[in-house]
C-alpha cells in the first residue's frame, strides 16, 4: 500500500466518521527494513493496513495505536534495543526496548483520528442558531430538527425536519440541546430521554424547566 495510498484511506475513514490512527516511520538508524515515510493505517480492532515495520515493531505500534485512540493523544514512538534515556525522554515519546530488533532504531509517529463529537439541536430560536453555530465552527457534527426550520438559516448544521429523535440514527450516541423555549419542549425533550445519548439539556428558564420536568 503506498503513501499516497494510505493518505486517500485515511480520508475516506475520516470522511464515514470512522475512529483509526495513522503510523508514520519519520527516522532509522539502520540496519532496519522500515524507511521513512512508511505508514500504516491501524483499525480499533487491531488490523493494519500499509506496513511499517517486521514482526518486532508492528505489534507494538498497533499496541500503542490501539492506546492512543483511546486516550486521544498522539504519540512518538522510538525503538531501540538500547535501554531508554533520561535525557532523550519528553512529552508524547514513548521509549521501547525491542528485544528481538536487529539493532537499528525506528522513530515511528503515532496520530489518533477521532470522529468528531454530534451535535443534535431541537428548535430555531435564536439559542438553536447560536448552539449550531458554535458547534460547527468547533469542528462538532451539528444536525438541527425542528419541522419549520429553513437549511438556508443554518448553515454549518444538517437540518432535519423529523422531530422524534430516538427514530434516528439509532446507533449515534449524541449531545442533544432542546432549544425550542416553549413549542414543543415536552416532545422533544421525551424523545431525546428515550434514546442512548452523552448528554441531554433543556435550553430554559429555571421556572419554565421545573414545568417542563
Amino acid at each position: 500500500m503506498t503513501t499516497g495510498r494510505i493518505f486517500v484511506r485515511a480520508a475516506e475513514l475520516e470522511a464515514t466518521g470512522q475512529t483509526f490512527a495513522v503510523a508514520t516511520v519519520v527516522a532509522v538508524r539502520r540496519p532496519t527494513s522500515a524507511r521513512p515515510g512508511a505508514a500504516g493505517i491501524i483499525h480499533p480492532d487491531g488490523t493494519i493496513e500499509g506496513w511499517v515495520g517486521g514482526s518486532c515493531a508492528q505489534p507494538v505500534v498497533v499496541r500503542e495505536a490501539l492506546r492512543s485512540m483511546t486516550d486521544g493523544q498522539p504519540r512518538l514512538l522510538r525503538l531501540s534495543k538500547d535501554a531508554p534515556a533520561e535525557g532523550r525522554r519528553g512529552d508524547g515519546i514513548v521509549e521501547l526496548v525491542m528485544s528481538c530488533h536487529s539493532g537499528g532504531t525506528l522513530e515511528i509517529y503515532v496520530e489518533p483520528h477521532l470522529p468528531a463529537p454530534i451535535l443534535w439541536v431541537a428548535g430555531t430560536t435564536p439559542i438553536a442558531g447560536a448552539l449550531a453555530a458554535l458547534g460547527a465552527a468547533s469542528g462538532w457534527r451539528v444536525t438541527l430538527f425542528d419541522p419549520v426550520a429553513e437549511p438556508d438559516a443554518f448553515p454549518g448544521a444538517t437540518v432535519v425536519a423529523d422531530t422524534a429523535l430516538h427514530r434516528v440514527d439509532p446507533d449515534a450516541r449524541p449531545y442533544i440541546v432542546v432549544a425550542t423555549q416553549g413549542i414543543r419542549d415536552e416532545e422533544a425533550l421525551a424523545s431525546a430521554l428515550r434514546r442512548q445519548a452523552e448528554y441531554v439539556g433543556l435550553g430554559a428558564s429555571p421556572t419554565r424547566s421545573a414545568l417542563v420536568r
